[in-house]
Parts: structure tokens; C-alpha cells; sequence
């Protein structure tokens, strides 16, 4: 089981409901829905990262980076 998050550009944090499946299904469903500009990452039950792109479709290598491309579009987008 996973949930994907994303960070949409009003600034709002998304999350899906649960979603069954292993972490190359996540990293899949990651790519599937992304849109530029919007980070979109997927975590498995326990919090931990599965896979995740920042706003450019760059991966996300570690939960501590995750943290910081999260709060710069939160802020970018409360800024619109």
C-alpha cells in the first residue's frame, strides 16, 4: 500500500486515498500523473518515500530533499 501526494498550485497539499501496489507501481503512478510544476511524490504506509519529482520531473533522492522541495511550493504558491 502507498498514497501519492502532490503539491497543487494554489499551494494546497493533495493526497490520494490508499493505493495497493509495490513501490515500482508508486513510482509509476508518480510519472502517470504528473504535471510540471507540481511535485508529486509516493510513500509507503510507514512515511517513507517511495519515489517522488519536484516540480521540474526531477527525482527526489531523500526524504530530507523532499522536505525542502515541499515547503518552496507551498510558498511559491501561496505567493500567486
Amino acid at each position: 500500500m502507498y498514497y501519492l501526494h502532490q503539491i497543487l498550485p494554489t499551494g494546497e497539499h493533495w493526497t490520494s486515498e490508499p493505493i495497493s501496489g509495490d513501490r515500482r507501481a508508486a513510482a509509476q503512478a508518480v510519472l502517470a500523473g504528473f504535471l510540471m510544476g507540481q511535485p508529486r511524490w509516493a510513500v509507503d504506509e510507514g512515511g517513507a518515500l517511495l519515489y517522488g519529482v519536484d516540480g521540474r520531473g526531477i527525482s527526489i533522492p531523500s526524504a530530507p530533499a523532499l522536505i525542502q522541495v515541499v515547503a518552496a511550493a507551498t510558498a511559491k504558491g501561496r505567493a500567486s
